[in-house]
């Protein structure tokens, strides 16, 4: 077995440990290892936020306050709400599954308003689902690893699966957690800039409203970019080398 099959054999919770009792330490194996179980919570989190996107519209009243409305998209629904602020702030705020409105559920919520399309539910809960299939793999992989390796340190088996078929699924699923989260954050983009605000938003309303990305998104894009270049930081490496290289081929 390679030293490389070696590494990648080494239970993944016994691998912190080691990394930090030895004294030089290698901080990028430590962040990637870190970051994976930061990542469990992040996906957990996110998968019940309603700020991946967000609409909001505000209104200074003359003498009589003020007024918010807005939207926020989730991965499984959206939130409407309406708070005014005037002698007694009030706050109304309706928590609305994509199935009252993305055409393929019951619809009781909206039912009678001819214009629940111009929520765009369809567009978003399919987002919504590619984010949904995207994370669960990433998690059940992050969680599978972990696990194996508990078992690893505990049981130290031995056999061919464990000493030559793990080394490889261990790395796969490695690579496939790091990179389709960030995948599902970017594809999101898309369906997000696709979408319309002049439907659900009158043209008055337009000039004092802010519609974009929410916090949920960019904290997941940012976790999930960095835990991928974690995870391919050689192959990164390599890759600025050999334009480093090809730029000084160049310039001679």
């Amino acid at each position: 077995m390679t030293t490389a099959e070696t590494d990648l054999g080494k239970p993944f919770l016994a691998a912190i440990l080691d990394l930090f009792r030895a004294q030089n330490v290698d901080i990028w194996k430590a962040l990637q290892y870190s970051f994976s179980m930061i990542m469990v919570f992040a996906i957990l989190i996110s998968l019940t936020s309603t700020s991946w996107f967000v609409i909001t519209n505000h209104q200074e009243d003359m003498g009589f306050g003020s007024s918010t409305t807005g939207f926020k998209y989730g991965i499984t629904g959206f939130e409407l709400y309406s708070e005014s602020k005037e002698e007694i702030s009030v706050e109304v705020t309706y928590v609305i599954p994509f199935s009252e409105c993305d055409g393929w559920g019951s619809n009781d919520f909206f039912d009678g308003i001819s214009d629940v399309e111009d929520l765009q539910c369809g567009t978003m809960s399919i987002a919504g689902k590619i984010i949904i299939f995207s994370f669960l793999i990433s998690l059940v992989s992050i969680l599978g690893l972990l696990f194996a390796s508990s078992y690893l340190g505990l049981k130290s088996p031995k056999g061919g699966f464990w000493t030559e078929k793990y080394p490889k699924y261990s790395d796969i699923a490695t690579k496939v957690s790091a990179l389709l989260p960030l995948i599902a954050v970017l594809i999101y983009v898309m369906f997000a800039f696709g979408y319309d605000e002049e439907l659900v938003l009158s043209p008055t309303a337009l000039d004092d409203s802010s519609v974009g990305l929410g916090m949920t998104w960019w904290l997941m894009f940012l976790l999930s970019s960095t835990y991928a270049g974690l995870v391919f930081r050689d192959k990164i490496k390599l890759l600025f080398a050999k334009l480093s290289a090809r730029r000084s081929n160049n310039n001679s």
